[in-house]
């Protein structure tokens, strides 16, 4: 049976997969002509383009490990594995496809920033999974 936490990953990570078809598949990347985006997050978005690719795939890589329903101190490594495996695929063929798209470019930094927000956020995911499932010391 899932936990609430592996289905709240769960949840939370459907929305960032939906978020990601969007972004990298509409036809112009600005962000600022985007109505379900705060103003802020659309001018941040667009003066950081890099820091926009970083952070879903961080958030994305991130999520992996609860995912699973495992036991808290059994650590997903396959989960974690194939889940990291298929974001830099879909990275890859992302900006692939907006090779080909009017108006969007391949960018190698893309490929760069993302691949080190799935870096990163597998690695924020392992300490935190290691300080939640430390053995706790009785006064």
């Amino acid at each position: 049976m899932a936990t609430f936490v592996s289905v709240l990953a769960r949840l939370i990570g459907i929305l960032l997969i939906a978020a990601l078809l969007y972004f990298s598949f509409k036809p112009e990347p600005q962000f600022i002509k985007e109505k379900i985006l705060p103003i802020w997050l659309a001018e941040f978005g667009d003066q950081y383009p890099d820091f926009r690719t970083f952070v879903p795939y961080f958030l994305c890589s991130f999520l992996l490990p609860f995912l699973s329903a495992n036991n808290r101190n059994d650590f997903p490594k396959k989960t974690v594995a194939w889940g990291a495996a298929l974001l830099v695929a879909f990275l890859s063929i992302s900006e692939l496809i907006q090779w080909a798209m009017p108006k969007r470019v391949f960018s190698v930094m893309d490929l760069f920033w993302g691949g080190l927000g799935i870096v990163a956020g597998g690695v924020a995911a392992i300490l935190i999974h290691l300080i939640i499932s430390r053995p706790r010391e009785s006064i």
